[in-house]
């Protein structure tokens, strides 16, 4: 678990008009460590009591809060019942920081209906518990399938937003996770 609170890791913001959108909007980040610094500012506060620590900062759009919940409870769940999530889906490509920008993805994605939670409750859990291990399921794609999407999914976003799509794109493809994964055997 303490990867996820060390690496800068994209999470699946969707197509532009997906409801995640709106996170990337607010916050102006696209990975799991900065969007929880910024939406749970005091996850990191020991001191703090944990009902508190892990709920989302006030004044938030309502459309998110329920999603935001979703996290927290999430991060109840791990912590009181010793819940084990199902696994989170990883995107292998070949040739990670060395694959063409196009063909770079986020490599952990929210492919199952609560990915993208579990990996923020992961991050916030990850300073405390580094040792716990994570359920991954690996996912092989293509470089050239996934440039496909990529290049289908930035020709969608800058038709709907052509100003921000640029500065998009910097946070999007800029740095890329390269995992390497230790399976249980």
């Amino acid at each position: 678990m303490g990867f996820f609170a060390r690496k800068d890791i994209q999470i699946y913001t969707g197509l532009p008009f997906h409801p995640l959108q709106r996170l990337l909007s607010l916050t102006g980040h696209t990975t799991s460590r900065k969007i929880a610094d910024a939406v749970f500012p005091d996850f990191r506060k020991k001191s703090v009591p944990p009902d508190l620590r892990y709920k989302p900062k006030e004044g938030l759009p309502r459309e998110l809060v329920p999603w935001l919940d979703t996290v927290t409870a999430i991060v109840t769940r791990i912590k009181n019942d010793d819940w084990t999530p199902p696994p989170v889906c990883v995107l292998r490509i070949m040739g990670g920081e060395k694959a063409p920008r196009i063909a770079r993805s986020e490599h952990l994605c929210g492919q199952v209906a609560d990915g993208n939670h579990r990996v923020l409750a992961y991050t916030m859990l990850g300073a405390e518990s580094p040792a716990k291990p994570v359920p991954v399921r690996l996912l092989e794609i293509h470089p050239a399938a996934l440039a496909a999407v990529n290049i289908s999914t930035l020709i969608l976003r800058f038709l709907m937003d052509p100003i921000h799509t640029p500065s998009y794109i910097k946070k999007r493809f800029d740095g890329p996770v390269d995992f390497q994964l230790n399976p249980r055997t």
